[in-house]
């Protein structure tokens, strides 16, 4: 008999089994270290693209393509946040839960 379950729904049984975060809970906590951080950040990094882990930040780069690179490789899907430090909102009054966007 097929199992009733798509891939999304196990990885629902799985995480709530495990006691893993969901990924809108992760993206929630690693952005609300960058708010709480913002303006210390600014200080020492303002232009760079950081990456936030778990740990805080970890990395700061020039490009996001090259911060991209290395957070994937280093961190893998799921587990950091890319985010332009800069002062004030413009850069994060938009958010997007996907691996990358281009316009």
């Amino acid at each position: 008999m097929k199992s009733p379950f798509t891939g999304k729904d196990m990885e629902v049984v799985y995480r709530k089994k495990h006691g893993l975060p969901f990924i809108d809970e992760i993206v929630d906590t690693l952005f609300n270290y960058y708010l709480e951080h913002q303006e210390g950040l600014v200080k020492e990094y303002d232009g760079k693209y950081l990456i936030i882990t778990s740990e805080g930040v970890v990395g700061a780069y020039d490009s996001l393509n090259e911060g991209y690179e290395v957070a994937l490789k280093t961190y893998g899907k799921g587990n950091f946040m890319l985010q332009l430090c800069s002062e004030g909102e413009k850069d994060y009054s938009q958010r997007f839960h996907t691996s990358r966007v281009v316009f």
